[in-house]
């Protein structure tokens, strides 16, 4: 009896303390909640259950626009994405929106994605360039159905 009391209470005491050390990694890990902060705009380009969902596909779609067709919106670009959820620090410097407690890290921190937008793009909205009329991006018109060779021709044309 006395042995298979023993045995129940090491196999008790060890299954506990797997469970405890099981609890401590995943706490330790995975944050409680992201740290979503509102952007600078009044409000989002889309509702924000739309966005959380399909974001990704959003940008898939307006880099295969960009990359594929020469056709550049601003509603659902990472540039506009960036520009509107970077936040200042306390020297009024911006952050890296993928820093981490950041807009994009915090939400992909917690759901176990990681994020290869910024090998490439900025994580910093660019700061304000003055251009010369003839390359003035204001100057170049804007609309879901302008394509590259558009510009180019109006530029050339003009």
């Amino acid at each position: 009896m006395i042995n298979v009391m023993s045995y129940r209470h090491i196999l008790v005491s060890l299954l506990l303390a797997v469970v405890s050390l099981t609890a401590t990694a995943e706490s330790a890990t995975i944050p409680s909640s992201p740290s979503i902060t509102k952007g600078e705009g009044d409000a989002c380009v889309e509702e924000v259950s739309y966005m959380r969902k399909n974001h990704m596909e959003l940008l898939n779609h307006q880099r295969d626009d960009t990359m594929h067709k020469g056709i550049r919106t601003k509603k659902h670009s990472l540039n506009n994405c960036v520009s509107c959820h970077a936040k200042k620090d306390d020297k009024g410097q911006y952050i890296a929106i993928n820093a981490e407690k950041q807009f994009c890290q915090s939400c992909h921190t917690y759901a176990g994605v990681s994020i290869d937008c910024f090998q490439c793009h900025a994580t910093k909205p660019a700061k304000k360039i003055h251009h010369h009329s003839l390359t003035n991006p204001q100057a170049i018109p804007q609309g879901d159905d302008v394509k590259t060779s558009q510009l180019l021709n109006n530029l050339v044309t003009h």
